[in-house]
């Protein structure tokens, strides 16, 4: 292989590996979007609880 090939295929690799983890953000970051609007709207049913 030419030293042009190996860093083509290198530059390849490190993209999809940016990629994954860019991925593997986004799951991340909705997961934690969702948890969060769980923990909001159960603290608005407790105040409703104590409201009542």
């Amino acid at each position: 292989m030419t030293i042009i090939q190996k860093e083509t295929i290198e530059m390849e690799e490190n993209a999809i590996n940016y990629l994954e983890l860019y991925l593997n953000h986004i799951a991340g970051y909705k997961k934690y979007k969702e948890e969060k609007r769980k923990s909001k709207k159960d603290a608005a049913f407790s105040n409703m609880e104590v409201a009542q």
